[in-house]
């Protein structure tokens, strides 16, 4: 049967299957992940072996920072970057920002947006293959039927 002479109904069921299909997926891929993830990053299993090892005496403890130092930091952020720290109690804020950073700021935040809605779209069309055929079917016998009935209803026919 032609696609323009599918009843509503028969896409609706198709729309139907296609759906639960995709959901099948999802869960088969989600029970795969569950059996074969392990319970954490393997990355923190090496930092709390760090931090035990440095607990037990087997490592020297980390290198902590004096006044002089982060002094020399305070102040070479604030040459580079025109950046002053300002601590207020257990507090610490940034300030004096220079418009070029800002405005740098404020483009890569644009762009990100930019690059995010199309990454969405790719990732729709990779994750979601069935409901993406699903669309285009359902279009293009839209289109059909529309096409269809302007022919029947056009008297210059």
């Amino acid at each position: 049967m032609p696609l323009v002479d599918w009843p509503g109904k028969k896409i609706g069921r198709m729309w139907l299957w296609g759906l639960v299909a995709q959901a099948a997926v999802f869960g088969v891929l989600f029970v795969l992940g569950r059996i074969t993830a392990s319970s954490e990053p393997p990355i923190f299993a090496e930092m709390r072996a760090h931090d035990d090892s440095v607990e037990r005496g087997l490592l020297p403890p980390p290198h902590e920072l004096t006044k002089a130092e982060k002094a020399v930091f305070v102040q070479r952020l604030h040459d580079s970057l025109g950046i002053t720290l300002r601590r207020h109690g257990d507090t610490i804020s940034v300030e004096g920002a220079p418009p070029a950073l800002d405005s740098l700021v404020a483009r890569g935040v644009t762009g990100l947006q930019h690059v995010s809605q199309a990454v969405a779209l790719i990732v729709a069309a990779i994750c979601l293959p069935i409901p993406t055929v699903l669309l285009c079917v359902t279009l293009a016998w839209a289109v059909l039927r529309l096409s269809a009935r302007r022919q029947v209803t056009d008297p210059a026919v």
